[in-house]
């Protein structure tokens, strides 16, 4: 095997629509809010610096990167009481609760209304 047909290899970039992820890392007890247009060169680029295996819990797609900004706010704001440092916030089981209803229940337009009404009253 050369030094070019390793798994490190550069893989061909492929843009999808804009995405919010919630990926876990697992012996650390915590949760990362992020958003992409390629979740899977996303993911290894997170793997690289993280000790701790991560987890894919779910993914909200977006319309745009816009509203992709702003639910990605919006869902930094909601999770901040547990925020560790950064986009890294602790996993409890209300955390992990929340998560899965908004990836369950999430549609493109039902949070950023609030979100604009918060903005606008600020």
């Amino acid at each position: 095997m050369t030094l070019m047909q390793g798994p490190w290899k550069k893989r061909k970039r492929v843009e999808q629509l804009p995405s919010v992820y919630f990926v876990r890392a697992n012996t650390l007890r915590r949760f990362k809010i992020g958003r992409t247009t390629n979740l899977e060169s996303r993911l290894c680029e997170l793997q690289c610096g993280c000790p701790s295996r991560l987890v894919l819990m779910g993914t909200i797609e977006c319309h745009d990167t816009e509203e992709a900004k702003e639910l990605e706010w919006l869902l930094h704001e909601n999770f901040s009481a547990v925020r560790t440092i950064g986009e890294w916030f602790w996993l409890d089981k209300i955390a992990r609760s929340k998560i899965r209803c908004f990836v369950d229940g999430y549609q493109a337009c039902d949070l950023i209304p609030v979100f604009l009404e918060t903005r606008s009253a600020a």
